[in-house]
């Protein structure tokens, strides 16, 4: 049993605590009034986070888990995940929300907290795009493989973009005044009203 310099009694291998804690075997002694928590191996936290074995040190109270990256502001990471910069969280080969934003497993960083489904493409202005869709410009969602509308129309799978708000109807929709109006198209066999 090694000596108490100051009336604490350490373990056989322990250090000797200098401000009365008590460390047990292969703990490192703590150097403001704090107990160590760390396991074997582990590093001291410098201001109360706990760490687990092969862990790194926090450095404002947040935890990782073994093999985790230090997060730097209270967020957490699971195995191999990336650091949170602002409390975001990220699962297993994600990547870093930089404000907040979650990303599954292969998803692409949301730049202001839209999420992605994996695969998919990171939206510009807050909207979601399916996996393998199109990153709508203004605001508008497209599904898997339809084109990216340009004013605010919605493609369906395989549909193509509309380019202006007017719709052709068939010809045998159209009403005696729209009839009137395409009378030039009488000899085409796919004849449309506006």
């Amino acid at each position: 049993m090694a000596t108490s310099t100051n009336g604490c009694t350490t373990t056989p291998s322990g250090t000797t605590p200098t401000n009365g804690r008590e460390t047990t075997s292969s703990e490192t002694t703590p150097t403001n009034g704090r107990e160590a928590t760390t396991s074997v191996r582990g590093t001291i936290p410098t201001n109360g986070g706990t760490t687990t074995s092969s862990g790194t040190t926090p450095t404002n109270v947040g935890t990782t888990t073994s093999s985790g990256t230090t997060p730097t502001n209270g967020g957490t990471t699971t195995s191999s995940g990336t650091t949170p910069t602002n409390g975001g969280t990220t699962t297993s080969s994600g990547t870093t929300p930089t404000n907040g934003g979650t990303t599954t497993s292969s998803g692409t960083t949301p730049t202001n907290g839209v999420t992605t489904t994996p695969s998919g493409t990171t939206p510009t202005n807050g909207r979601t795009t399916t996996t393998s869709g199109t990153t709508p410009t203004n605001g508008r969602t497209t599904t898997t493989s339809g084109t990216t509308p340009t004013n605010g129309r919605t493609t369906t799978t395989s549909g193509t973009t509309p380019t202006n708000r007017q719709l052709a109807t068939p010809r045998s929709q159209c009403s005696d005044s729209s009839r009137a109006q395409v009378a030039l198209l009488v000899s085409s066999p796919n004849r449309f009203c506006i």
